[in-house]
């Protein structure tokens, strides 16, 4: 099944339209797995378009993305850095600046 950007993050758009009080930090818990979920399938798509990974380095990789628990999206942007000629940062941009938050304006007291 291909599945759209959109239909990807249907769920996240469904905690988004409740009226859940924490929906707004659920749909961001909800889309980093769903981001990560993507950067998994795009390096195992580019580890299996290098010449040496053959059938059983295939199911190596597969078995270790399934069973680890120590691979985070992190460390999979630095495997698409490593894999492909454009960098993930040159592909999306720098990072945005973060914002200034005093810790009483981080908990609605500010």
């Amino acid at each position: 099944m291909n599945m759209t950007i959109a239909d990807e993050f249907k769920t996240v758009d469904l905690v988004l339209e409740s009226d859940a009080e924490t929906r707004g930090v659920d749909a961001f818990a909800l889309s980093l797995i769903k981001a990560e979920k993507q950067a998994r399938r795009l390096v195992t798509y580019l580890v299996y378009q290098q010449p040496w990974c053959g059938p059983p380095t295939a199911k190596t990789l597969v078995d270790e993305l399934a069973n680890s628990k120590n691979v985070y999206f992190k460390g999979l942007v630095k495997g698409w850095d490593a894999l492909y000629p454009s960098t993930v940062q040159t592909l999306v941009g720098v990072d945005y600046p973060r914002p200034r938050v005093s810790g009483a304006e981080r908990c609605g007291r500010g």
